[in-house]
């Protein structure tokens, strides 16, 4: 997944955000523990954001052949863990879009939902098969984790989202400056920074994608008081470093670089404040018993 981000951050922002982003989102105490628990979400992150790339590919190299292949990749993510689920209409726009400036046909408009449909159908029909009868009812179950769109959800959801990489550590005016710190830079990015505009409509479109999901989590109805399960943000965590990352990059000058430098140190201390304590345990841990160090644990 490392590698992934820093690949996909690297082909649309060039190599100091893909570096940055790889070091905010690698170091963030949430994301290193999925490496302890090799859990649906954690094992879909790879092939999702795999699918963002050979997009990023298809835009930036005109190719037709990257936007077909993104489809199964994405579908196959899709299969790994419900949460992609939210994903599917912006996938969709997003295919389109690609297609129009392609100079799509519509024989490549048709090519492009056959091979939607018919790579859903694929990975999909030896469940629909085995499960027989059980089908209806678990259709049943997904609608069940969707209720009315709650407006109070929402900045709930939100808050849920940024304490993975603002609140691990509980350090209210530090997150209080960065956070005021991110949204200027971001309002500069947008409408003063001399990024060129290609550039400026990927972090749009990856802002956009950040907020849809998010509004798709305020459909999702939770008793009172119960925290929202982190591991449904999975989908989104990888492209927010990334947002992150080429926020605090545009930063430029010499004057500005020891911000930039504070920025990240921050960020990295609000995500994962116990970073060096567990640097030293592992430390120890690899000197002790290197070989078994690296198995995986496995928790039920």
């Amino acid at each position: 997944t490392l590698l992934l981000i820093f690949v996909f951050a690297k082909i649309i922002f060039g190599a100091e955000t893909a570096f940055v982003a790889t070091i905010i989102f690698g170091f963030a105490e949430h994301i290193l523990g999925q490496s302890a628990f090799p859990w649906q979400p954690y094992v879909m992150q790879p092939f999702l954001i795999l699918s963002y790339i050979l997009i990023a590919l298809a835009y930036q190299k005109k190719s037709f052949a990257y936007l077909l292949l993104s489809i199964p990749v994405f579908s196959f993510s899709l299969a790994i863990h419900n949460s992609v689920l939210a994903l599917v209409p912006l996938h969709l726009f997003f295919l389109f879009f690609i297609l129009k400036n392609l100079g799509g046909t519509i024989r490549r408009y048709a090519i492009t939902v056959v091979a939607y449909l018919g790579s859903l159908i694929a990975i999909f029909a030896p469940f629909i098969f085995y499960s027989g009868n059980q089908v209806l009812y678990w259709t049943k179950f997904q609608r069940s984790l969707f209720g009315l769109f709650s407006i109070s959800n929402f900045p709930y959801q939100i808050a849920m989202f940024l304490k993975i990489f603002f609140a691990a550590a509980n350090v209210p005016l530090l997150q209080i400056f960065v956070g005021f710190t991110l949204i200027i830079l971001a309002a500069s990015y947008f409408l003063y920074s001399k990024q060129n505009i290609l550039q400026r409509r990927l972090m749009f479109v990856i802002l956009l994608s950040i907020t849809w999901f998010l509004f798709v989590t305020a459909f999702i109805p939770l008793p009172p008081k119960t925290p929202f399960p982190l591991r449904y943000f999975t989908p989104i965590l990888g492209l927010f470093a990334i947002f992150v990352a080429e926020i605090v990059g545009s930063l430029n000058g010499k004057l500005l670089y020891p911000l930039k430098i504070l920025l990240i140190i921050l960020i990295l201390y609000l995500s994962s404040p116990n970073l060096v304590v567990l640097a030293q345990k592992s430390s120890r841990k690899i000197i002790a018993d290197g070989w078994r160090y690296f198995y995986i644990p496995y928790q039920p």
